[in-house]
């Protein structure tokens, strides 16, 4: 009932190859035992919703005590299967290149290139396309051995038309799952000239609920690991990996089913919602809530689960290998969910139809963390051009260009700068009256 397996991670530059760009479970370890920008291919987009009502004080001390049981306990079985999968995998990253060019009638060319791996191109955020209005040309290029996709982009919008506020296609059921960036531009006559104003505004992704279980899973000795090549780790080593990217998991889950009954079931009591919860936590204490060893495949004289797995899984070829830990992750994450519903079944008396209802809510929530997550990974060059002189802005540099009467100025930022808050491009241009094919203001407004 769950499928949980289209994604794929990105490590810039540390030198891993792709190997599995399926498994969605597998982000958190990397991204918080490795030092470099990590990145998903994105599902979709959620509504931050809190509770606007506490637990009793002696429920909140129960849940207290799970987590930190969570945290101190290996959790091995859906742990091994994760981290065994994290530590072999990993992407390509993407760069957004991005030149908007304005005239002094108010017309915009927007003109962009992307370039990413293929998979993260087509499966990511919304990009540009001849359905949303753009003219696109795509290419194949070789990097390191690899495909990259180069998405080149360019759309003309005449004066006084809207300007995109984000690349979803009109009538796209999922137009707000992705990024968006409301755009305008205005202009104002003064006597020293026309005034033009360029205000771009990232919509904030909400990622504090999600960083600080994070933070709460991997300590800085975990961290430390990440100084170290995937190939010299111990076992011992991996297990500490395992250890903390289990507990990271675990309140993932717990966030994004939390903030899935949120939205499906606003005015569900707040303890049916902790039952659940309590349930959750509970699967991911107790191995044999989710391990029938009697299906495992044991090799002669081997019942270790975890060692059991390694060596029954890379005994396989490649794709076969990293089919056999992506299923059995995504196995464990959706009998983890299996125990959620079944609670909120028992508990809250969900029928069919309210499960359907916090199934499709619980994947927009998944979705949402996981484009915020991907475009954490993105890199932003953004440059304008403005007639005549820009007289204020809070890009990075401007550039001049007197014989033309116009000027440009560029940005550049880490799409981690779109957490949390919103991100703000602005710029001012004056072109003075002389410069308007030589007409006065007067003139100008005839």
């Amino acid at each position: 009932m769950w499928n949980r397996s289209s994604t794929g991670i990105c490590l810039c530059g540390t030198g891993f190859q792709p190997v599995n760009r399926r498994n969605p479970v597998i982000q958190s370890a990397l991204s918080a035992v490795y030092p470099y920008d990590v990145a998903i291919s994105p599902m979709a987009r959620y509504r931050t919703i809190e509770w606007d009502r506490r637990p009793p004080s002696d429920t909140t001390e129960r849940d207290s005590k799970l987590e930190g049981t969570i945290m101190r306990n290996a959790m091995k079985t859906t742990a091994a299967v994760i981290a065994v999968a994290a530590l072999a995998t990993a992407v390509g990253c993407v760069v957004r290149e991005e030149r908007i060019s304005i005239a002094r009638d108010g017309a915009v060319v927007v003109e962009l290139e992307i370039t990413g791996g293929v998979d993260e191109l087509a499966d990511g955020d919304a990009m540009p396309s001849a359905k949303s209005g753009w003219n696109v040309t795509r290419k194949i290029e070789m990097d390191n051995d690899e495909e990259e996709l180069v998405l080149a982009s360019k759309r003309r919008f005449e004066p006084g038309r809207p300007l995109p506020d984000s690349f979803a296609a009109d009538g796209d059921e999922d137009a707000d799952l992705y990024l968006h960036f409301p755009t305008t531009l205005r202009t104002e006559d003064r006597a020293d000239g026309m005034y033009f104003f360029f205000r771009r505004t990232y919509d904030p992704r909400p990622w504090a609920y999600m960083q600080h279980w994070k933070d709460f899973c991997f300590d800085d000795g975990v961290k430390k690991l990440g100084e170290k090549r995937v190939e010299e780790l111990t076992f011992e080593e991996r297990r500490r990996v395992i250890q903390a990217f289990a507990c990271d998991e675990a309140f993932k889950q717990i966030e994004l089913a939390r903030v899935a009954l949120a939205e499906c079931e606003p005015d569900l009591p707040i303890e049916y919602a902790l039952m659940a919860r309590e349930a959750l936590i509970r699967f991911y204490k107790e191995d044999e809530f989710f391990v029938d060893r009697s299906e495992l495949q044991l090799f002669e004289g081997e019942d270790d689960y975890l060692d059991s797995l390694i060596k029954r899984c890379d005994a396989m070829t490649e794709p076969q290998r990293d089919l056999c830990y992506d299923d059995e992750a995504t196995r464990l994450l959706d009998a983890a969910l299996t125990a959620f519903e079944a609670s909120l079944q028992k508990d809250a008396r969900f029928n069919f139809a309210r499960l359907t209802r916090f199934e499709s809510a619980y994947d927009r929530a998944q979705r949402k963390y996981e484009i915020s997550n991907e475009l954490g990974g993105h890199h932003f060059e953004i440059e304008i051009e403005m007639p005549g002189t820009i007289i204020a802005h809070n890009a990075e540099n401007m550039d001049v260009d007197k014989d033309d009467a116009v000027s440009s100025a560029k940005w550049q930022f880490e799409g981690k700068v779109l957490r949390d808050r919103p991100h703000e491009l602005i710029a001012v241009s004056r072109l003075a009256w002389d410069q308007v094919q030589g007409s006065t203001p007067n003139e100008h407004n005839r």
